[in-house]
């Protein structure tokens, strides 16, 4: 089987999919890169992996291999095409009995509304709505893409779940682990920009602070909101408590994750998927997170691998935190759990092994709904609202006049 797999540029939350799809016998897999990867990654540590793998075809780099991928993107038994032209599939989908599968975040992160605006509506048509009766199918890298494609007359049945799988670690002993996380230590990692919140975890520093809690939260990052953070840092006295730790590169962050025991995830509805929540899980953190970003309703299961709080209300969020603060034992529950979580299911071997049997399966235009969850499960509607819970805070502006 020919698989190829076309995105903008190759990145390490994609690289352990792709080297699981090379492992497989019969497979010839190549992943065809449209663009170089932007210095702005380079710069944040980000590793050129375009160059590195034989596996890559970069289009950029010459005419040839813009053929070479047009003619890949014609003939291969199965493409996903991601952050990439639709124009190197062009002949492919006029052939409607060519498997194709469009890996994609949500369509509306900055609202609903948006599927009115024409130009918007009409990419959406040209993109999906008219190749919804054609052999073309949705990897949804968000809960929310589903939601917002049947919203625009895409067939549900035909989108799966499915995500970014980074590298997975085992360890020979999870309990081990937990023993060697420094106590009451909070993380938080993402670049410091408005829609990831950073603001939001020095709140609530700050309210542990003065009810007198012992912590150290350290937020891995940077970005323009830096000198918002040091000042309000200075202003509510946090030194002995916050430190900002600048950019990392993945394997630091990743040795910053096995030394913590909770960990942050505060974004809002931008955050498309969010794979530091899957290397925070398998870093068996105890992880407490929005119910807006796009990777919570898939890998977190409330109260048994993590806790959700409702995106916007600050003091869900405070009291989740002090209720793992206050009982380090569930803690560490929610830590292991959310490490089998990672371990047993959400992971690229697992992907690779669902996805292949997957596209055999539509190939002879078999019975497609194969699994009732995680990776290649039909994904299941879920609405910016889907998570409520009783008595929670007020939302973010209210609450903050109290700060």
């Amino acid at each position: 089987m020919r698989i190829v797999f076309f995105s903008n540029f190759l990145n390490h939350h994609q690289l352990p999919l792709c080297n699981e799809l090379i492992k497989k016998e019969n497979i010839k897999f190549t992943f065809i890169a449209t663009e170089p990867i932007p210095q702005s990654r380079l710069d944040m540590n980000y590793e050129d992996m375009n160059k590195k793998y034989s596996f890559v075809l970069c289009t950029y780099e010459s005419s040839k291999n813009v053929q070479i991928a047009l003619r890949l993107g014609e003939e291969a038994d199965v493409v996903i095409i991601g952050a990439a032209p639709l124009f190197y599939i062009e002949n492919r989908l006029k052939n409607k009995n060519k498997l194709t599968f469009r890996f994609c975040e949500r369509s509306f992160k900055k609202g609903l509304w948006r599927r009115f605006i024409p130009k918007i509506r009409k990419k959406i048509i040209d993109e999906y709505i008219q190749y919804k009766d054609y052999r073309f199918y949705v990897l949804g890298a968000s809960a929310f893409a589903s939601s917002d494609l049947v919203k625009c007359g895409f067939p549900q049945e035909k989108c799966y779940c499915w995500g970014y799988f980074p590298e997975i670690k085992r360890y020979s002993d999870i309990k081990k682990i937990l023993k060697l996380k420094h106590p009451a230590s909070i993380l938080w990692v993402a670049r410091f920009i408005e829609w990831k919140h950073p603001e939001i975890p020095i709140f609530v520093a700050k309210h542990l602070k003065e009810e007198g809690y012992s912590f150290k939260l350290n937020l891995v990052g940077n970005g323009k909101l830096e000198g918002k953070l040091k000042q309000m840092i200075e202003e509510y006295h946090l030194q002995d408590f916050v430190c900002l730790c600048g950019s990392m590169n993945p394997n630091e962050v990743r040795e910053y994750m096995e030394k913590s025991k909770i960990f942050l995830f505060t974004s809002d509805y931008n955050e498309g998927w969010g794979a530091v929540l899957n290397e925070a899980m398998n870093s068996a953190c105890a992880v407490i997170a929005s119910h807006a970003i796009g990777s919570v309703p898939f890998l977190i299961k409330n109260k048994k691998n993590g806790l959700i709080y409702q995106n916007g209300k600050i003091e869900d969020l405070y009291k989740n935190v002090k209720l793992l603060l206050e009982n380090p034992r569930l803690c560490d529950l929610y830590g292991e759990e959310a490490y089998k979580t990672m371990l047993q299911e959400w992971n690229a071997k697992v992907a690779v092994e669902r996805f292949l049997k997957l596209s055999e399966y539509l190939i002879n235009d078999n019975n497609y709904n194969l699994y009732l969850n995680g990776p290649c499960s039909i994904a299941p509607i879920y609405k910016n609202g889907w998570y409520r819970k009783e008595n929670q805070g007020d939302r973010i502006g209210e609450w903050n006049k109290k700060i």
